[in-house]
């Protein structure tokens, strides 16, 4: 049945048109209706396993779905131009304020945990090209810290660090 192409096309877009978590049910199910039936002329079935076989023929492969990189533009050169003239001056300038006092830089780290993080293997088609990902998928958690390279991690609900006091400011 694979051999002949339109069945072989009819396929692939029913499985396309599933989007990215597809799986051999799918074939087998799909050749199962009267539809798919009616236009083969015949009452065939298939197993799971020759639907497996069919999407290794079809170029897919069951592994880890493949990751894409992610262009901000931080090579372009008005970005560069920017970050080496303007930015990285002003940021080793920033040791004393105004009134003589350290101004210690405060990093904000941050994780967010996704509900279906846990899809990690699909049936990725030969040739298929990485998307764009989101974040994730399903309801999230976000988990937020400071940290300083001087005083470590911001603790307690009056802000302190290593016995010192700090004013917040957030912008």
């Amino acid at each position: 049945m694979l051999s002949d192409e339109d069945v072989a096309g009819d396929i692939h877009l029913h499985l396309q048109s599933l989007g990215k978590w597809v799986s051999a049910k799918d074939i087998v199910k799909y050749v199962h209706t009267p539809e798919f039936q009616a236009r083969l002329r015949a009452k065939q079935n298939i197993s799971e396993c020759t639907a497996r076989r069919w999407m290794k023929k079809m170029g897919y492969r069951w592994k880890k779905e493949p990751t894409g990189m992610y262009s901000d533009g931080h090579e372009r050169e008005d970005v560069v131009n920017y970050r080496q003239n303007v930015f990285l001056p002003r940021w080793r300038a920033l040791t004393v304020d105004g009134d003589g006092r350290i101004v210690v830089i405060w990093r904000h780290d941050e994780s967010t945990f996704y509900a279906h993080d846990q899809w990690k293997v699909r049936w990725v088609r030969k040739g298929e090209k990485p998307s764009i990902k989101p974040k994730g998928e399903g309801e999230s958690q976000m988990v937020g810290d400071f940290v300083s390279p001087d005083y470590g991690w911001l603790k307690g609900k009056q802000l302190k660090a290593d016995g010192y006091n700090f004013l917040l400011l957030l912008k």
